[in-house]
């Protein structure tokens, strides 16, 4: 550090006098001393490290301040203070009428101006909001920078999946192209060969007439010609009678022409000027902003929107349940009345695919644009988040609707019916919930039945404690269905009342007719309401992005699938419910033997 603070030439310390530090232009400091030394023996000072000659003079070289602070920091421990330029005496005063900093020998000339010490508390307030100010507004534009440098990654990126897109839309394009020219190609070549042909057979035809006449005159040419010959012979007897003969017979002949054929239409012309005419062009390019394909977008949605409502209001609930899967816009605009909210979630959407950023970030002209669009005006003052645990409850009920009718058809009866026990709870849906729930129980007692028509009675028990249960719990089923219920289980007891071993009977009567009672009892079991740890695990794992199983049309073919074969396996149950529900009573024990024969 020393030698740092020490003139290379004189070996002397550094001071702020006779040996001041002074800088060159390349860059190298030596002391004052030494540099007025250089200055006399020649009329350039030139730097004895490089050997740079030094453009300017003495007087207009300056002092290397950062060895000055260095000197200062070694002696006192404090870094030296900005020096004044012009009396390189450190600045304590600011002039606020100048706006210049002042050593003590300027201060004489700004006596009469509003003059602060440098540690004043104005001055430090001032600078402090002045910092402020500028690292706000710095940040802002940091800030803005940084979306901007994002919004420019996504568009680039985005223009390198544009270009892989648009390309192979391009190839396809032309190779749809070829292909229709190629089977155009093939199919002139096909009329030209059947017009070809037709003129052929024409023709042939035609020659084949004229080889007959020819064959059919020369015959008789010949024949004359054999007469006229023998005529002129003198030797030849009765010639005139031979000759007479002849031409009574040639007068017979039939002198027919070998048709013209200059009027048929012997020749084909192939016309190639509406082809040549036609002239493919070069594809276009349209260029469009975000806002124009946002539009565009929006305007697509809004028209399947109201087409999926026209069906909506034509079909069963299964169906309408699947579409509302396939468009969270109709279940809010059906199920809820809320259209204000299905356009918004349209809306949503398309900005995010589109813009990659919410609709809250949209201009003020294209959110007018778009109120226009979709007649609502107050559309933007919707809050998004209100409607999203609807969305997700919807998202839940289907998936766990799915579940549950999966372990069904497993016989999985007890995790079945406990998830659309949930579902009623939980999600406070009524309608399949319900209505499966019912027809799964009314499918257990059937299962049942069977068991204990096959004299497994110990296995049967477990099966009507878990009827008991979920006909007991405090969302009862419908009363025809209970009452269903109870006529299945009283009609499986009297089937093998009078024929179970006395061994196996008595325990098997006991526990039977106990369940028979408490299902009687107006009493009432608590059945647990959360979901089971798998299921849980999938709600758990739901996002943002799954709230838009509107446009999932697997999600809703499986949907309808598992309804489907739910409804096919239990459809007998189906119209005994039917009928006990219209007949207002349940089923006799002739019509239940035979519902249950039917069903085993």
């Amino acid at each position: 550090m020393e030698s740092l603070l020490e003139c290379i030439i004189c070996k002397e310390p550094y001071n702020q006098s006779n040996r001041a530090p002074i800088i060159l232009t390349c860059g190298h400091t030596f002391c004052k001393s030494c540099v007025h030394k250089m200055s006399q023996h020649s009329q350039y000072i030139r730097c004895p490290i490089d050997r740079k000659f030094e453009s300017r003079d003495l007087s207009s070289l300056n002092m290397n301040y950062a060895i000055v602070q260095i000197q200062e920091y070694e002696r006192t421990g404090i870094l030296a203070k900005e020096r004044c330029k012009a009396h390189e005496f450190p600045i304590v005063i600011t002039c606020k009428t100048c706006n210049i900093d002042c050593c003590p020998k300027c201060i004489r000339k700004h006596l009469s101006h509003d003059m602060y010490d440098m540690e004043h508390p104005t001055l430090i307030q001032e600078l402090d909001n002045s910092m402020n100010g500028f690292e706000i507004k710095i940040k802002e534009y940091l800030d803005a920078s940084f979306s901007a440098k994002n919004r420019l990654d996504k568009e680039i990126s985005e223009l390198d999946h544009q270009k892989v897109k648009l390309k192979k839309e391009i190839e396809d394009a032309f190779e749809s192209l070829m292909r229709i020219l190629e089977n155009k190609k093939i199919q002139s070549i096909q009329q030209l060969d059947h017009k070809i042909k037709e003129k052929e057979d024409f023709l042939k035809q035609r020659l084949n007439d004229v080889n007959e006449q020819i064959k059919y005159y020369s015959m008789h040419y010949d024949e004359f010609q054999h007469m006229k010959k023998y005529y002129k012979e003198s030797t030849f007897i009765d010639r005139v009678v031979s000759c007479r003969n002849v031409l009574r017979e040639l007068n017979f002949v039939q002198f027919i022409k070998p048709k013209d054929i200059n009027d048929n239409k012997l020749r084909i012309i192939v016309d190639t000027t509406p082809l040549i005419a036609h002239s493919i062009g070069s594809v276009s390019f349209n260029e469009k902003s975000s806002s124009e394909i946002l539009m565009e977008q929006l305007n697509f949605q809004i028209e399947e929107l109201k087409s999926n409502k026209l069906i909506y209001n034509k079909t069963n609930p299964e169906q309408k349940l699947s579409l509302e899967i396939q468009s969270i816009s109709n279940f809010l605009c059906m199920s809820e009345n809320i259209p204000e909210l299905a356009k918004m979630h349209l809306i949503e959407c398309c900005c995010n695919e589109i813009l990659g950023y919410s609709s809250l970030k949209l201009s003020d002209h294209l959110k007018q644009e778009l109120s226009k669009k979709i007649d609502t005006e107050s559309l933007f003052d919707t809050k998004i988040q209100e409607y999203i645990p609807t969305l997700r409850s919807k998202l839940k009920y289907v998936k766990g609707l799915i579940y549950s009718l999966e372990k069904i058809h497993e016989k999985e009866w007890e995790k079945g019916l406990y998830v659309l026990h949930c579902l009623i709870i939980n999600e406070n849906e009524y309608d399949f919930a319900e209505l499966y729930l019912q027809i799964a129980l009314l499918r257990i007692c059937s299962q049942s039945f069977y068991i204990i028509n096959q004299f497994k009675v110990i296995d049967a028990l477990p099966l009507v404690d878990l009827i008991k249960r979920y006909t007991k719990f405090h969302f009862l089923p419908s009363t025809m269905c209970y009452k269903q219920v109870m006529s299945s289980l009283r009609f499986a007891y009297k089937f093998v009342e009078n024929q179970m071993p006395d061994f196996f009977f008595p325990y098997f009567k006991t526990q039977y007719s106990a369940y028979l009672t408490e299902m009687s009892s107006k009493a009432t079991e608590n059945i647990p309401s959360e979901y089971p740890s798998e299921l849980l695990a999938i709600f758990q794992g739901l996002d943002s992005s799954d709230l838009h199983f509107w446009k999932d049309s697997d999600l809703s073919k499986q949907f309808l699938n598992k309804v489907h074969r739910f409804k096919e396996e239990c459809s007998p149950w189906f119209q005994a419910l039917r009928f006990v529900q219209e007949r207002g009573e349940e089923l006799s024990d002739f019509e239940l033997a035979a519902l249950e024969r039917s069903l085993n």
